[in-house]
């Protein structure tokens, strides 16, 4: 599974998959975001020989934030198909992101995260 692990040096978050660290192909260095959102959503499929899955992104629904070495329970928002996410907080406000690379990762709607 993926593992990402809060480094308070460079307050980022480095991710882990398999057990051992996720490496780009071209710099050979791990991967690491600033943020990780995490968007629940309706999974579909397989479609395809493949197993891929598709994820319902247009709606509204729960997730988690991972940023600054804490994690917050958040709501996201996509009103139609070229319409930009907006990631809130429990109290409504728009989330704002520390400057940096923000992954996403979907996850069907009941998974639970451990954290």
């Amino acid at each position: 599974g993926v593992k990402w692990t809060y480094d308070k040096v460079k307050n980022a978050y480095l991710r882990e998959n398999g057990g051992v660290a996720h490496a780009d192909l071209e710099t050979e260095e791990q991967l690491q975001a600033k943020a990780i959102v995490v968007m629940f959503a309706k999974e579909t499929g397989p479609v395809d020989d493949h197993m891929h899955l598709l994820y319902t992104n247009i709606g509204s629904g729960n997730g988690l934030l991972f940023q600054d070495g804490v994690a917050t329970k958040i709501t996201w928002q996509k009103l139609d198909r070229t319409a930009r996410t907006v990631f809130s907080d429990p109290s409504g406000k728009e989330i704002t992101f520390t400057r940096g690379q923000i992954w996403v990762e979907m996850l069907p709607i009941g998974t639970t995260v451990a954290y």
